[in-house]
């Protein structure tokens, strides 16, 4: 998976995420990235976050510091080989630095898209600035869903399409 997609033009702030990134970011994450968490999986973030981790897992450090601040990734729909469930956690320092991360995750989705038709997964509908920035990288809100998750809370199903 790893090799599909050349990351060099990121090197030095993108960078394959390790079990210990993963468990350092956690505590650290935007409270409604943690809540979004819970909400869906019923687990606390730091009993969740390392689960996430895979071959497409990513880490971003949006200051010069090797710290994570940003974790997203893809994973495969096996059932739908042109789609791939995407996602992005961050802690509050990611929106001290919009200029620095906004150019990265659109070209991030747009490489993605070079392998996967759809892009998709589902938002706590709580999560306002996540959803703000699905919108800005030109995802749809496909439907509310009222009821989702372990907690049984509204959610929204995202999309993005784009012919290969």
């Amino acid at each position: 998976m790893l090799d599909e997609i050349d990351y060099t033009q990121y090197r030095g702030w993108l960078r394959q995420a390790t079990l210990e990134d993963l468990i350092s970011l956690a505590p650290r994450l935007r409270e409604e990235d943690k809540d979004e968490i819970l909400a869906n999986s019923g687990a606390p973030p730091e009993m969740a976050l390392p689960a996430f981790l895979s071959p497409t897992t990513f880490v971003c450090g949006v200051l010069e510091s090797d710290t994570p601040e940003i974790v997203m990734g893809y994973q495969t729909v096996e059932s739908a080989p042109n789609a791939a469930l995407v996602w992005m956690l961050s802690s509050p320092v990611l929106f001290d630095y919009p200029q620095r991360f906004a150019p990265v995750s659109r070209a991030i989705i747009d490489k993605w898209h070079e392998h996967y038709e759809v892009l998709t997964n589902f938002v706590d509908a709580r999560n306002t600035r996540h959803i703000k920035w699905l919108e800005w990288l030109g995802f749809k809100m496909l439907r509310r869903i009222e009821k989702f998750g372990a907690h049984s809370l509204p959610f929204y199903d995202f999309y993005s399409y784009r012919e290969k």
